[in-house]
């Protein structure tokens, strides 16, 4: 199983004298960060090395937004962490349209910002996440990873956890 894979700025951003801490980078207030119009990208084909890299040949299958937000407030929304995992919010419907031609395996998933495309190499302006899906063993675990053109895809469960320190 690989792990969950945080972008160069995002890692930056956490070391860096500024103080920010993962929670204040996916705060829904704090512009330019990952909760600030975020959302979550879904992928078939080929899993690129990392966050920072571009996509390459891999299909944008669905773009998953919080749909039980009020005008410009589609923001993923995390609940306060705990014991080093921070949650989705369960009040909030995490949703998108299959929007790929066809029938395609999801293969990868990355929570970007509102600004970011998500697919274009980047190593300094924008904070991501990256995992790989499938059904077992993976960080982005999906009932059935076959997503159909039109389909609804919901994430009712989403967390980000830390290792610890014992």
């Amino acid at each position: 199983m690989s792990g969950l894979k945080l972008s160069s700025y995002l890692r930056n951003k956490l070391l860096d004298a500024s103080g920010a801490s993962l929670a204040d980078l996916l705060n829904p207030s704090a512009q330019g960060t990952l909760g600030n119009g975020s959302k979550l990208l879904i992928f078939g084909g080929p899993v690129p090395a990392g966050p920072d890299s571009a996509t390459g040949s891999a299909t944008l299958l669905c773009t998953i937004r919080n749909v039980t937000g009020t005008g410009s407030d589609y923001n993923l929304n995390f609940d306060t962490a705990s014991d080093g995992v921070m949650e989705k919010l369960s009040s909030d419907t995490w949703e998108g349209t299959v929007s790929n031609a066809g029938e395609m395996d999801a293969t990868f998933f990355r929570v970007v910002t509102h600004a970011d495309a998500g697919t274009a190499a980047d190593t300094t302006t924008y904070a991501r996440l990256q995992g790989e899906i499938a059904t077992s063993g993976q960080v982005g675990i999906l009932s059935d990873t076959k997503l159909t053109h039109g389909g609804k895809q919901q994430i009712d469960y989403f967390s980000i956890s830390l290792p610890s320190g014992s």
